[in-house]
């Protein structure tokens, strides 16, 4: 959970090398996220469009996972 936290503050300082560096060792734990499950889910979606810019790629791949995986998600009122 801290290094969600980490992800979320380097991008702030538009520090995007460093956040997805620090994202990727977030991804090799694999672990339950909980509570923070959406916020992980969601730096995965939002970080995945500045990797496939850097490559050039339109494929979206882990972003289009998580808009699948929420699109139905009931939002409280």
């Amino acid at each position: 959970h801290d290094r969600l936290m980490i992800v979320n503050y380097l991008l702030m300082q538009e520090r995007v090398s460093e956040a997805i560096q620090e994202f990727s060792k977030i991804k090799e734990l694999k672990e339950d996220f909980g509570e923070a499950q959406i916020q992980y889910d969601y730096l995965k979606a939002y970080l995945d469009f500045y990797t496939c810019g850097q490559t050039g790629s339109l494929v979206f791949k882990e972003a289009r996972q998580v808009v699948a995986t929420y699109y139905d998600y009931p939002v409280l009122q």
